[in-house]
């Protein structure tokens, strides 16, 4: 315990002798700490939050089509998948060209790797099942949040794309089965055509006017054509149905009961397809106004205040504790050559020691058994025993 306090107070003594030096070390360490804060160019970060609520992923007029999905893990992954995809390649040089982020065109080798370190600057984190943190960094404050506005807007853009693009798509599948459902039923009357016939109408003369301009170019054997016509010959035969034609009343009893009224089960399929797409129609008409029922922002970009790199305090700190130990390091240095520097009197007094002088240094000459005294070059020169042989 005795020898740990003399190894503390020497510590201590030496410090006190030394603090001159310790403390300049340590101030200019911790001033080109500080002027290299202000020489680095500064990075800004910009964030936002946002949700994407679990009803995205369900609707209640189609979810026999889109059943709901209880799995969070999974719902987590699709959201991050989801905003992710937005970074695109087109999003990201749209980005750069208006900015003046990239320094390469796009025909440049280089572009490709400019476009993917700008793709590192968007950070997109996971805060909840549900919810998101998305940030940039930027060399600008002011171009910091301008394209921070900009991916956040990106992003819910996305979400509603994909929503309104698995609706077309499910929507447009609905509508080639009641195609070619109408193309086998030869007395059925679409039944959109006694409620709203002039939704028909519409659609026969755009038929119509699409017919004879492709026909200026193209002839009646075109594919395309010939599709058009059927068509337009499907909706003339729909709006002919309801003039009151009358089905056969033979035909008609001998149909199965739905209802409590004779039905042709295709009908009865061809009615209900026809009715989920007009609710389609309907939900897609709602996704346009309806964006914010979907995604939420909880917090929207705001101008990023002071940089997040480099940070003025974090980089004093750090040249301070630089300073502290690289003084240290300098005081042990020091001391050590200092003490492996003592002279042999030096040594013996710091010891309490008597000091005699140095010892002789005596050669021996090979075969001759004689030898020969030379004074020691450690320590002070002494003198020369000449009585020894």
């Amino acid at each position: 315990m005795s020898d740990e306090s003399l190894d503390l107070s020497d510590l201590m003594v030496v410090i006190r002798r030394r603090k001159r030096m310790l403390i300049s070390i340590t101030a200019c360490t911790a001033l080109l700490f500080l002027l290299a804060a202000m020489v680095i160019p500064k990075k800004y970060k910009s964030t936002a939050s946002i949700t994407i609520y679990t009803k995205y992923f369900q609707n209640p007029l189609v979810k026999d089509f889109l059943p709901e999905i209880y799995d969070n893990t999974e719902l987590k992954s699709q959201r991050e998948t989801l905003i992710r995809k937005a970074f695109d390649s087109d999003f990201l040089n749209s980005l750069g060209e208006k900015y003046h982020i990239f320094k390469t065109s796009k025909v440049d080798p280089r572009h490709s790797i400019e476009e993917f370190e700008l793709f590192k600057r968007i950070e997109v984190f996971s805060l909840e099942s549900t919810t998101f943190s998305i940030s940039f960094i930027g060399d600008d404050a002011a171009q910091t949040l301008q394209v921070m506005d900009e991916i956040v807007k990106r992003v819910t853009d996305t979400l509603a794309d994909e929503r309104k693009k698995t609706i077309v798509r499910l929507r447009d599948s609905i509508r080639k089965r009641i195609e070619d459902m109408a193309l086998t039923m030869e007395s059925t009357t679409d039944p959109l055509a006694s409620v709203r016939p002039e939704l028909l109408h519409v659609e026969l003369d755009r038929l119509n006017a699409q017919i004879s301009a492709l026909k200026t170019q193209y002839t009646e054997k075109h594919p395309t054509i010939t599709k058009l016509a059927a068509r337009a010959a499907l909706i003339k035969k729909w709006l002919d149905g309801t003039n009151g034609k009358a089905g056969n009343s033979a035909t008609q009893t001998s149909m199965p009961l739905v209802g409590g009224e004779p039905k042709d089960p295709n009908l009865v399929v061809y009615s209900d397809l026809l009715k989920k797409m007009n609710y389609l129609n309907i939900v897609l008409e709602m996704e346009d106004s309806s964006e914010s029922a979907y995604v939420g922002i909880l917090q929207a970009p705001v101008l990023p205040e002071s940089p997040v790199f480099p940070k003025k305090g974090m980089f004093l700190f750090w040249g301070l504790l630089s300073g502290v130990m690289l003084s240290m390091l300098v005081l042990l240095s020091q001391e050590y050559l200092t003490r492996a520097k003592l002279s042999a009197e030096e040594f013996s007094q710091s010891l309490g020691l008597d000091y005699f002088g140095p010892l002789p240094i005596i050669q021996w000459k090979a075969g001759t058994g004689s030898s020969q005294v030379k004074k020691s070059k450690a320590g002070k020169e002494g003198q020369s025993l000449d009585g020894w042989q």
